[in-house]
Formats: C-alpha cells, structure tokens, sequence
C-alpha cells in the first residue's frame, strides 16, 4: 500500500511524532516546506516538496497571502495555492496513492478538493489546536462537516479528541482512538530516580503553551532546598532568550544547560542519565 502523508512542514524536530510514523509507515510525504534538519536524518520514506517552486519570491508571497487570509478571517486558508495544486496533482498522477493521511484539520481541508479529484480516500490525523483552538472560529467550524463527510477515517490521539471531534460533528464510527507511540527503546524509563541529588530534563519546545519559564521557576524552589540539584533544557523557540535571562537574573548558571535542539538518540541518552 502506498501511502501519502499530508503536512506542512517536514521534518520538523518538534513534530518527530510525525517523522517517527512516517518511517514506520515508509510513506511519501508530501510538504509545502520541506527542512534541511540533519537531526533527523535517517528517513526510510519519500520526501515530496509541493511548494511549487523554491524560489524566494513564491515563498514570500506564499506567507504574506497567509498571513493576509488568517488576519481577514481568522482561520488557515481553505485550500493549496494553484502551484501547490498542480504540483500535488502531478504526485497523484505519477505515484497513485492508495491512501492520503493528512495531519491536522486544516491540511486536510487544504488537500480534500485533490483527494476528491483523483478518487483517492482521505484519512484525517487530528493532533490538538486543530480540535480544541482553530474550531473557535466559525469559518473555520462550518468547513468541517464536509471534511468529515468525506473522511474515510478520523484518528484522534485521546479520549478528550474523541469527545471533542464528535462535537464537531464527526460520525462517531469514523473516529479511532489511536495513542502516540512512545519507542521505548529509544526513551527508556531512567533508573538513576531515586539518586541524588536530582537531575531533571526537561524536553520541548520554548513556546509560551510549553510555558519553559514555568518549568524554571518550579526549578528555583528545587535549587532553594538542595543547591546540589541539576537541569538540562534540551530545546529551542522564542522564549529561549527569555529563559536564559532569568537563569542569569537567578544565578542559576552553575544548575542550569541549555542544550538546544538535538535528535531522539541523544533525548533518549540524556533520558538514562535523568
């Protein structure tokens, strides 16, 4: 079976729940942004860039007509650009997919026309703001029924999704509550726990819904009790710079490393040392 993943970006080391399937399944993937990330080097499937064109200009007016769609309506736009349609199309045409997975809401509402257009099942994979944030804006609300009428299969990856998708009005028997994998192998269960003093990791981005200035202040009650205790921030986004200043202002420099992004193998490493 060939199967078609839908994204917008690929590989994204934030979304390496996306990268671990799409090995599994040796998908081709198909993504409008397509990452150079050497983290994440050692994908078995087929990386498909339907940008349209790499060349700058497109890129930017790409965004800025995004950027333009989300401020007038409030929703992603509701559709690929035609570039990004007739690249797409030529996929189909060419490799005949028996299935397209599309991760999260709107990238299925993006590619449904083409799924349509070459008789090709849609599967959705809802994944989080897609559910619980984007469906707050009623344009948004109202593309769904005829997204879930034409979804061969929904996966939601918790109990709450489940709910929540049948509120949006997804028939219940097209839903299948399907967990995120963990490789255990590669994230063992450290058993260095009961050592001290404690070394803690932290893992994820530096976004403010990860709150990483949060996970810092909880540090800082750890530090008054045991000065000896240790964190590593494995990581990186816009409120990096933030975090480092108050581990400056709270002269936390001698228990705190920042060690930016880094591959599952090297997770998994810091993991048995936790």
């Amino acid at each position: 079976m060939r199967i078609a993943m839908v994204t917008e970006g690929f590989p994204l080391i934030s979304e390496t729940f996306i990268y671990r399937q799409a090995n599994a399944l040796r998908a081709d993937v198909l993504a409008t942004r397509v990452d150079g990330n050497q983290i994440m080097s050692d994908f078995a499937g087929n990386t498909v860039s339907i940008s349209g064109g790499s060349d700058l200009r497109g890129n930017v007016l790409q965004k800025a007509g995004a950027r333009v769609w989300r401020s007038l309506f409030g929703r992603p736009t509701p559709s690929w650009p035609t570039r990004v349609k007739v690249q797409a199309g030529r996929y189909f045409s060419e490799r005949q997919p028996d299935v397209v997975l599309a991760h999260f809401l709107q990238n299925a509402l993006r590619c449904g026309s083409t799924c349509q257009q070459h008789g090709v099942p849609l599967v959705i994979h809802a994944n989080g703001m897609d559910v619980h944030r984007l469906p707050s804006n009623q344009r948004f609300r109202d593309a769904l029924g005829p997204l879930f009428a034409q979804a061969a299969a929904v996966v939601a990856v918790s109990h709450p999704m489940v709910c929540r998708l049948r509120q949006l009005g997804c028939p219940g028997e097209k839903i299948s509550h399907i967990c995120y994998g963990v490789p255990t192998a590669i994230f063992p269960v450290s058993k260095r726990a009961a050592e001290q003093p404690c070394r803690f990791l932290a893992v994820g981005r530096f976004v403010e819904k990860k709150a990483p200035l949060c996970t810092l202040e909880a540090f800082l009650s750890c530090v008054e009790a045991n000065p000896m205790v240790q964190l590593e921030l494995i990581g990186d986004g816009p409120q990096l710079p933030a975090a480092r200043r108050y581990v400056r202002a709270q002269g936390l420099d001698a228990q705190v490393t920042f060690l930016g992004e880094q591959s599952n193998s090297f997770v998994g490493e810091r993991m048995r040392h936790a």
